[in-house]
């Protein structure tokens, strides 16, 4: 096929060139994310401090689970280690909303593969892209705290665009990365389920 211009030729490599790694991630999870989201809505997270509380707390599962992992990713795209920033904020606000702050038996997931640790790092960075929205949930329970919710929006605001950009330039085995995105998921799951039982 002959193309009329530069800009034309640019055009169709541009549509030839297979989707991105985030493209591909976003797709693949899609229905993991709708899953929590409407657990999250059946579970009723904002409906009080109590519950809030609870969300608060598999929250902050979650995250220690994945804790190596995420700086594992951080380190590999070059971007600044926030997990310390992350859990003082998330463990602060369990204070402040619940007045307990005792520590889960849940320990850590030592992952050492690469495409695996971005996965999860995709889904962990991209939490705090709704963090307005939830802010403004939270605020209306009242009487809690909203650190860990505001620190991950503020994060998301100047690292995601990075972390996508260094995410696309990597070479990943995507299946590798869709399944520990998908693992992340399958933990808050878990992990809500038995702070609301």
């Amino acid at each position: 096929m002959a193309y009329e211009s530069f800009a034309e030729l640019g055009f169709a490599m541009l549509c030839e060139k297979s989707p991105s790694v985030r493209f591909s991630l976003r797709e693949a999870i899609q229905p993991d994310h709708e899953a929590a989201e409407r657990l999250v809505e059946k579970l009723n997270v904002f409906q009080n401090a109590q519950s809030y509380s609870s969300w608060l707390l598999a929250m902050r599962d979650v995250h220690r689970h994945f804790s190596r992992c995420s700086e594992a990713a951080s380190l590999k795209l070059g971007l600044p280690l926030v997990h310390d920033q992350v859990m003082e904020a998330l463990e602060n606000d369990i204070l402040k909303t619940s007045g307990n702050c005792a520590a889960s038996a849940m320990g850590t997931k030592p992952v050492t593969d690469v495409s695996a640790q971005l996965g999860v790092a995709y889904v962990l960075e991209g939490s705090g892209l709704g963090a307005r929205v939830l802010v403004r949930r939270a605020t209306a329970v009242g009487q809690v705290s909203t650190h860990y919710i505001s620190t991950l929006g503020d994060l998301s605001q100047s690292r995601w665009p990075q972390f996508v950009r260094a995410l696309d330039a990597h070479e990943l085995d995507i299946e590798t990365s869709i399944d520990a995105a998908r693992s992340v998921f399958d933990v808050l799951q878990i992990r809500l389920n038995e702070h609301f039982a």
